[in-house]
């Protein structure tokens, strides 16, 4: 009895779509129909996005102090961007801020608000 109601129940089961208002009446209809009008294999974008995020991770050090102040410079006019993946591309933009400890003046870069 308990098999035979487990069937009936199975049968009755509707599976939707949620890109679009196409029903199917099974599981593999509706992996069938995703695969024939959502999933588009040419489109390489996220594969691009994350090769690019790791490119940009692998970026060496800054060793002398040049380099860490066109660094800073760098941050300073660009930002920061990175991938978020449930929101997409995020900035946090950078400001300058001085203080005086003794008798030198310090002058640091703080993160804003991330701006997605």
């Amino acid at each position: 009895m308990a098999k035979r109601f487990n069937q009936i129940k199975s049968q009755n089961k509707l599976y939707f779509c949620k890109l679009c208002p196409f029903v199917a009446e099974s599981y593999e209809e509706l992996d069938l129909h995703y695969s024939l009008e959502h999933d588009f294999a040419d489109d390489i974008s996220y594969e691009l996005e994350i090769m690019f995020e790791q490119t940009k991770q692998k970026k060496k050090k800054a060793k002398t102090l040049k380099e860490k102040a066109l660094q800073q410079l760098e941050l300073l006019i660009n930002g920061d961007q990175y991938h978020n993946e449930y929101v997409g591309w995020c900035e946090i933009p950078y400001y300058i801020t001085t203080r005086k400890v003794g008798n030198i003046y310090k002058i640091d870069l703080e993160p804003g608000m991330e701006i997605c």
